[in-house]
């Protein structure tokens, strides 16, 4: 466990998101908590300080693992944002170079269609994103529903990458 929170606590130093510094300070102590419960575990001189011990440790380890979610989320939540930025911008350049073609008198249907496909999924993605952030500020992050809202927003832009190599080519 102790392990697993320093290699999430190194991932998160490496992100630079919003709170990142909150969430490393809340990982450390989860971590000190731990090793002084793992401590109070091979200390224990009875059944009950035992159980104690136990019962901490998953205290512990469940509010590590909310916070370990909570940031993963949002780190994912900004990179999807910073890509659906970016596939806007190339919509909008891609849009200026079907026009000037088009005024050129080239055939341009073809590409405004493709283009027009490529917006729709980047609407969608960016409806995924609302549905993430909303679940983010609704609920109190429960693992299970974290997981489930990282798998509703993560379809979209899985999509969009594949698009967007397309019109790249």
């Amino acid at each position: 466990m102790i392990a697993h929170l320093k290699n999430v606590k190194a991932n998160m130093q490496y992100s630079n998101g919003n709170g990142t510094e909150e969430r490393i300070v809340a990982m450390d102590e989860n971590i000190k908590l731990l090793e002084a419960e793992q401590a109070a575990i091979a200390n224990a001189s009875s059944q009950q300080e035992l159980i104690t011990a136990i019962r901490s440790v998953r205290e512990v380890w469940t509010n590590a693992q909310k916070t370990s979610l909570t940031g993963a989320g949002q780190i994912v939540s900004q990179k999807i944002g910073e890509f659906l930025d970016k596939s806007e911008n190339l919509s909008g350049k891609l849009d200026t170079e079907i026009q000037s073609l088009n005024m050129t008198g080239v055939d341009t249907s073809d590409l405004q269609t493709r283009l027009a496909s490529y917006n729709l999924y980047i609407k969608a993605a960016q409806e995924k994103k609302k549905q993430l952030q909303t679940l983010f500020m609704k609920m109190k992050m429960l693992p299970g529903k974290i997981w489930k809202s990282q798998t509703i927003i993560c379809a979209s832009p899985s999509i969009m990458s594949t698009k967007q190599t397309r019109y790249l080519k």
